[in-house]
């Protein structure tokens, strides 16, 4: 261990906990994220290298992480329910609007919508970005939507 916890503490709590307060929004919540995050620095004290980097820097990094995760711990889930199947004779009509969409549009929809490939998948199969597919699959749908309430 290259630092010394209380000097440590001493130094920087303060600071950390304000940035923590700012972005949770409440102090007593804050003090809490800065118990996991002394825990953490603690547990972990042999993993800081004062070459890369300061003790307050590599406290304010476990400061963010601690953040994030709270943020995460708080983040409502909704538990994952089965799509009721659409009826076959709703297929025909999809499949007409989705032949009204601009091509590259069409193309991201079918794949990830109808042959229900990952997005990965399609990106490999259409030689374009991940990013790329998620624009059009967006795209594709918004106007989709359109077609289908027309």
């Amino acid at each position: 261990m290259n630092w010394n916890f209380d000097e440590a503490f001493s130094a920087h709590h303060s600071r950390l906990l304000a940035l923590t307060a700012g972005k949770v929004g409440d102090l007593q919540v804050a003090a809490d994220v800065m118990a996991a995050v002394w825990a953490k620095a603690w547990e972990r004290r042999s993993t800081f290298d004062p070459a890369r980097g300061s003790v307050g820097a590599w406290l304010n990094c476990i400061r963010r992480s601690a953040v994030v995760d709270h943020y995460r711990a708080k983040r409502e889930t909704l538990p994952l329910a089965a799509e009721p199947a659409a009826p076959d004779d709703d297929r025909p009509d999809l499949e007409t609007a989705i032949g009204k969409l601009p091509e590259p549009w069409a193309e991201a929809v079918r794949l990830i919508y109808l042959e229900e490939k990952t997005f990965p998948e399609a990106a490999k199969a259409l030689g374009l970005s991940i990013g790329c597919i998620h624009n059009r699959t967006k795209l594709g749908l918004n106007r989709l939507r359109r077609i289908m309430a027309a």
